[in-house]
């Protein structure tokens, strides 16, 4: 396999990326359902999975993450590079080598549409290990689309990483659904765990230290499945900031930020009440 600097004339899309650890967790924290819609454009990469219509999950890594980054779609008519890609497969090939303890680089590419995604892993140790895998790349299948509640959002909080990581973890399981209150009267945020036969909440003020932002228009009560909250949990975790947004038909927006030496990665959600 050549260089990665001397084959951009050959992929319509390829990149070098050097903090894998992130990536690789990243990608972890989203890997709820066996495939994702992998989407490469200007910006940079994102991978979505939805489940049941009613969760969508991405996670974002913009250009500035990538040492190398090289996308040709100047003969197409979309403005992205687009597949499904077993998500399963990916992540297994990028723990194949210990990823913490050595510094190890991954290089990306994609030849034509079709073509199998080609990984390239390699540690720079005294072995100089290095590993090739080829994932097979299938038709994109369509993903609803959740952009307009950008625009229309209806209240918005800004929390530290920690915060949302605690109330979600330490919730019952025992619990049907998580009710999200925003309003701007006191109390300004309530949570609430909702099961048959039980109830707990918890109330956090707007003057709270875990709150960075609130802005919140007008009162407003949302109820989630609580199996699509628990899976908030494997990206909080590795989250320093939390961006949560509701519209006005209940519609939950979480943005997580994931923060290192190296760069910025984010992570965001979309479920509907």
């Amino acid at each position: 396999m050549q260089s990665l600097k001397y084959s951009l004339t050959q992929n319509i899309f390829a990149a070098e990326i050097k903090n894998v650890k992130t990536f690789y967790t990243t990608l972890k924290a989203i890997s709820f359902k066996e495939n994702a819609t992998f989407r490469a454009m200007k910006e940079g990469i994102k991978f979505t999975v939805e489940d049941s219509k009613c969760i969508q999950c991405s996670a974002y890594i913009p250009v500035d993450c990538f040492s190398l980054y090289h996308i040709n779609i100047s003969n197409s008519d979309e403005n992205e590079i687009s597949f499904t890609i077993n998500l399963n497969i990916l992540t297994e090939c990028l723990n194949m080598l210990p990823l913490g303890e050595d510094f190890c680089t991954l290089k990306m590419y994609y030849k034509m549409d079709g073509s199998p995604l080609i990984l390239i892993l390699e540690q720079h140790s005294e072995d100089d290990m290095l590993i090739e895998c080829s994932i097979k790349t299938m038709d994109c299948e369509e993903l609803l689309d959740f952009t307009s509640v950008e625009s229309s959002v209806l209240n918005l909080v800004i929390l530290k990483g920690d915060t949302l990581t605690t109330l979600f973890s330490d919730a019952d399981n025992n619990s049907d659904y998580v009710e999200i209150y925003l309003s701007p009267e006191t109390p300004h945020m309530r949570i609430s765990f909702k099961g048959k036969t039980e109830e707990s909440q918890v109330e956090i003020p707007n003057t709270s230290e875990a709150i960075e932002t609130f802005r919140c228009v007008a009162s407003a009560t949302s109820r989630y499945k609580n199996s699509f909250i628990k899976l908030l949990t494997r990206g909080l975790r590795l989250a320093n900031k939390v961006s949560l947004k509701t519209d006005e038909n209940g519609l939950l927006s979480i943005q997580m930020m994931i923060i290192t030496d190296f760069d910025t990665m984010y992570i965001q959600y979309f479920i509907t009440p």
